[in-house]
């Protein structure tokens, strides 16, 4: 089970994952403009067989998906892994995104 952190402050959302034991290439974290999804995919083989037929391999997979908040700027997300955590900061803008649009008529 990946323990999980969601907080907010006045500059940004941030995303906490515990995730020890993978690599930066099993993470995959897709974003669009709704939604951010955090994934990985990691094949474990157990090299103590005694013959190959008992090679064991063993996966491990995980996605979870989070609605983004209205703010946000998809291609302002950064995501960092350092001993086993994996941070995901979306930030906000540092002016409020109109929620409606006058559309110009031509």
């Amino acid at each position: 089970q990946i323990k999980t952190n969601v907080t907010a402050s006045d500059k940004d959302y941030r995303i906490d994952l515990i995730m020890p034991g993978l690599a930066k290439s099993d993470i995959i974290i897709d974003v669009n403009e709704t939604t951010i999804s955090i994934s990985y995919e990691a094949k474990e083989e157990n090299n103590n067989a005694i013959h190959p037929r008992d090679l064991l391999l063993s996966y491990n997979s995980f996605q979870r998906s989070w609605t983004l908040p209205k703010n946000v700027d998809p291609a302002s997300i950064d995501a960092k892994y350092n001993q086993g955590i994996l941070s995901v900061i979306l930030p906000k803008p540092d002016t409020e995104v109109p929620v409606t649009h006058r559309i110009e008529v031509k």
